[in-house]
């Protein structure tokens, strides 16, 4: 469902797992998404997509750029305040610039205008821009303190079958799906840049703090699932 770069397609097939779907737990799930995002601010909602589609394909720094600018133009806008008094204040319902059921009446022109551009040059963001500490070829995906937060990519399951991050020396053993599986639940979460491809330093924290994240047994199970098959007592990965 979450595919889609626009709200509209993204609660279009939730309304469709919901109405239509074979699986009762998945119609329950669909359900219960929609009741959550029906509430929430529209505004908020597009934007906070559209960074996550644009942060994978910028560097470390230049996500930093945006975040900042997004931080600033958010505390300009009425759904922050509407947000902030509900919440703290008034205890009530808040009522959002755009109803959710009219949520294409913001479009992406004016999101980009409203959110993703500065009204005027910040002094912060040359500064960044000229940074050393965050070179601007440095990608996201690169950045070493990423298995600290997210979810681990198809590179790195890819990367932990063939051995090549820095806990190589018993990686290379990982026979089954089970296996993979029970490797990442203890360890995904620490600091290893040499895990992700980022560097060859031998830094790392056993047993991350990535252990319980919401969603990662999941994941890794639908990736592996996708991309692996158990041949002769060992695993293959299929596809790029």
């Amino acid at each position: 469902c979450f595919k889609y770069n626009t709200l509209e397609y993204i609660v279009e097939e939730l309304k469709n797992h919901k109405e239509n779907g074979k699986d009762s737990r998945v119609k329950e799930w669909a359900a219960e998404t929609l009741k959550r995002m029906e509430i929430l601010s529209v505004i908020s909602m597009k934007v906070t997509l559209e960074a996550l589609r644009r942060g994978r394909k910028q560097s470390f720094s230049e996500c930093l750029q945006m975040e900042y600018l997004l931080a600033q133009n958010f505390l300009n806008h009425s759904d922050f305040s509407e947000g902030v008094t509900a919440k703290f204040d008034t205890k009530v319902k808040p009522v959002w610039r755009i109803p959710f059921d009219e949520m294409s009446k913001f479009d992406e022109k004016e999101l980009t205008k409203k959110f993703f551009k500065p009204a005027i040059m910040d002094p912060f963001v040359e500064i960044q821009r000229k940074s050393t500490f965050l070179e601007r070829t440095q990608t996201f995906y690169d950045y070493p303190h990423r298995p600290l937060s997210s979810l681990p990519t198809e590179l790195d399951i890819h990367r932990v079958l063939l051995g090549r991050a820095h806990r190589s020396n018993y990686q290379v053993n990982l026979k089954s799906k089970k296996e993979v599986l029970e490797w990442f639940l203890l360890n995904w979460g620490g600091y290893d840049a040499a895990m992700i491809g980022a560097s060859q330093r031998r830094i790392s924290i056993a047993g991350g703090f990535g252990r319980g994240k919401t969603g990662l047994k999941e994941k890794i199970e639908t990736i592996l699932e996708q991309r692996c098959v158990e041949e002769g007592g060992r695993l293959k990965w299929v596809g790029p």
